[in-house]
């Protein structure tokens, strides 16, 4: 079992190695950045550096890094709310992205265990998700009601958005039963957020890497 999970834990920090592809197109073009896609290359930045730590402390160190995972959801969660707030025009929609800015803050601020080192924060994480896949959607949907390019394939946030609702959408009920699996059945946990996670995570980077790429052409 123990080889097991050695393996899955290699390849998902193998799959985060995608991350880079990104990060690299990101300073290629950091002068023609606008401020929602400076807040995708950070978050992209921070995870490199969450990722580089926690295998520090968990291979090196032999300490659980699932703090810094926990730190790492809150502030994901905030940022990539604030970029929808930057993207998504209409009125009604900017408030209530504000509410749910204000919601994340005071949850973490009050009552997350983002400090936990012995399990994920699933609340976060299926609040993440829902939210994320919802603002994806209504994106998608001022598109195509307010068309502005001729062609949506040269809009490099049409990439990030597309790689957002899948990540999200094929990672939520790993995220809302996160907590469940790592204290009932703690293998089948690593199995999926080894082999699953990790697969979506490399549609997630690759994605991104192809909207970075588009700045060039937009």
């Amino acid at each position: 079992m123990q080889n097991g999970i050695n393996f899955f834990s290699i390849l998902a920090y193998s799959s985060s190695a995608f991350a880079f592809f990104p990060f690299v197109q990101g300073v290629l073009n950091r002068n023609k950045l606008l401020l929602e896609l400076k807040l995708i290359w950070f978050l992209i930045t921070l995870s490199i550096i969450t990722d580089f730590l926690g295998g520090l402390l968990s291979y090196n160190l032999n300490i659980s890094n699932l703090f810094l995972l926990n730190i790492y959801i809150v502030i994901e969660s905030i940022l990539l709310l604030v970029v929808y707030f930057l993207i998504i025009k209409n009125y009604k929609w900017k408030l209530i992205i504000s509410i749910l800015i204000a919601l994340f803050i005071i949850y973490a601020l009050f009552f997350s265990n983002f400090k936990s080192i012995k399990s994920l924060d699933n609340i976060v994480l299926t609040s993440e998700s829902l939210s994320i896949m919802a603002l994806s959607i209504i994106y998608f949907q001022c598109l195509l009601k307010f068309p502005v390019h001729k062609n949506l394939l040269y809009i490099p946030f049409f990439w990030i958005n597309t790689a957002l609702i899948f990540y999200f959408v094929g990672n939520l009920f790993l995220h809302l039963f996160s907590t469940y699996l790592q204290e009932h059945a703690l293998y089948a946990f690593f199995e999926l957020w080894g082999i699953w996670h990790s697969l979506l995570n490399i549609l997630f980077y690759s994605l991104i890497s192809i909207g970075f790429w588009q700045i060039k052409r937009t």
